[in-house]
């Protein structure tokens, strides 16, 4: 993991930007600490027989305004699958700094579509998504994560599958 942390900063600082500490090794003392809780859930689902949708995140990070910092708000990989019946995952009580942060940037790893009795890997038209967000000073806060199905799939079982991510972004106090 520590490798991994450390080729990422790497990264990061090549383009600007440096990653934080992750959140369970944080020490925020100085600044006080907030959290935050990640909600994701289906909108709407397409009419075109598809049961559920599995997608898999990696690196749901904040950005840090103060100091051009990415924080990393959720595990290295998560995989959720979104249905009618079963459409909200949680990230729970994450401790972050007070600061202002301003984009949450999400990275799409996979997307497969239960349609016609089987699962179906679906093509990325994007695999990173960057959304703005103004998160301010509150004690603790939701950021609610909409993905519109019926607008990110096109095709069918037989075609084949592609995602483009509709999703809409809300902070709840």
């Amino acid at each position: 993991m520590k490798k991994f942390a450390t080729a990422v900063g790497l990264l990061f600082s090549l383009t600007g930007c440096d990653i934080a500490t992750l959140p369970e090794f944080a020490d925020y003392d100085s600044a006080g600490t907030t959290s935050i809780d990640v909600e994701i859930h289906a909108i709407a689902m397409p009419a075109s027989g598809v049961e559920a949708v599995e997608i898999q995140l990696r690196n749901v990070l904040l950005h840090r305004a103060t100091d051009d910092a990415w924080i990393i708000v959720g595990p290295e990989s998560l995989t959720i699958e979104l249905s009618e019946e079963v459409s909200e995952v949680v990230i729970e009580g994450v401790p972050i700094d007070h600061a202002r942060y301003d984009r949450v940037s999400i990275e799409v790893a996979s997307v497969r579509v239960d349609a016609e009795g089987s699962w179906h890997a679906a093509t990325l038209a994007v695999d990173v998504l960057e959304l703005d967000i103004d998160l301010g000073d509150a004690a603790a806060v939701t950021m609610d994560l909409g993905f519109d199905l019926e607008a990110s799939l096109e095709g069918s079982a037989r075609d084949g599958w592609t995602f483009d991510p509709a999703v809409q972004l809300e902070v709840l106090d």
